[in-house]
């Protein structure tokens, strides 16, 4: 049970004592409203072309659609907290390669290589049968002189042991993450359980 506690755990972040609270943030709204935005721009464009023949309705359009909004568009609060929902949710699915995939390669947990855990990520998920994640947020800050964000917050554990034991993790967690491509990866986890 503690190792199956210290693996749920291994999902918290080191404390970042510079980071500054952000506040929540609805990622659905801000999606709807990039979403809208796009839309509305898109049909003040099919309003206001001149339309005088059916040929000339085809040839009206853009030569191209608006391409999908680039993560750079999206405010980094709100990158990081889909990045942290991402994360959470392939906790959830108990797998630890994909888990692994959301990690640089030189990632650690508690000091610890993040690779060298996996054996054991494996082992205790495969005794999970049921697990809910989730990750509060209580702040970012980048760290001096790179592009590593120092994300703050508090995790929270529960779940169901393939022989019918009810389990719960609570603690504070600390992420260091780095770009990759549009969203992020871990660099440095750092967690504590609370008793």
């Amino acid at each position: 049970m503690v190792a199956v506690g210290a693996v749920v755990c291994a999902t918290a972040f080191l404390y970042c004592r510079d980071a500054q609270p952000v506040p929540r943030l609805d990622v659905k709204a801000a999606t709807r409203d990039i979403v809208a935005e796009r839309q509305t721009g898109l049909l003040r464009h099919l309003l206001t072309a001149p339309l005088t023949t059916a040929a000339a309705a085809t040839t009206a359009l853009p030569a191209a659609l608006p391409a999908a909004t680039p993560a750079s568009a999206i405010p980094v609060d709100a990158r990081i907290r889909i990045f942290l929902e991402n994360y959470c949710r392939t906790y959830e699915s108990r797998n630890p390669d994909r888990l692994a995939d959301l990690f640089d390669t030189a990632a650690t947990e508690n000091g610890q290589p993040f690779a060298d855990l996996l054996p054991r990520y494996r082992a205790n998920m495969a005794r999970i049968e049921r697990l809910s994640y989730r990750i509060e947020m209580d702040g970012w800050a980048p760290l001096a002189d790179t592009q590593t964000l120092a994300v703050q917050g508090r995790f929270v554990a529960d779940g169901q042991l393939t022989d019918q034991k009810h389990y719960h993790s609570q603690g504070t967690i600390a992420l260091d993450i780095v770009p990759h491509g549009e969203s992020y990866r871990g660099a440095r986890l750092t967690y504590r359980i609370e008793p």
